[in-house]
């Protein structure tokens, strides 16, 4: 099990990254500014996401010369934040292997094995 530790001023459990996924819903794509075992931010999407709105979407992850890894992620909107035009979800029920999969990610370990 990996222990990713929390810094004081984060008063979440899971701590956030900035990252380079992409989100995608509905055939539009979000840079995910930060993402976390617990959920993710997007810039903008304040006029399409509603909070407490569930849904289901692809989450895709850059290789380098290779193919994204995907994987399809339900989600609940926890925020839509108009000043930062930035939208915030949690992650709903998911699976073992998607968690394993973001986890690798997060801790800088391969992906290459998974997909």
């Amino acid at each position: 099990m990996t222990v990713i530790r929390m810094r004081n001023q984060e008063k979440r459990r899971d701590r956030r990254q900035h990252s380079n996924l992409v989100l995608i819903f509905e055939e539009n794509e979000f840079h995910v500014i930060d993402c976390s075992l617990g959920g993710l931010a997007i810039s903008n999407g304040i006029d399409i996401f509603k909070k407490e709105q569930e849904l289901t979407a692809i989450l895709s992850m850059p290789r380098k010369d290779q193919k994204p890894v995907t994987m399809k992620i339900t989600l609940k909107v926890t925020r839509v934040d108009d000043q930062a035009e930035q939208t915030a979800f949690q992650f709903e029920n998911l699976s073992s292997e998607n968690f394993t999969i973001l986890e690798k990610y997060l801790t800088h370990r391969s992906t290459l094995s998974l997909k």
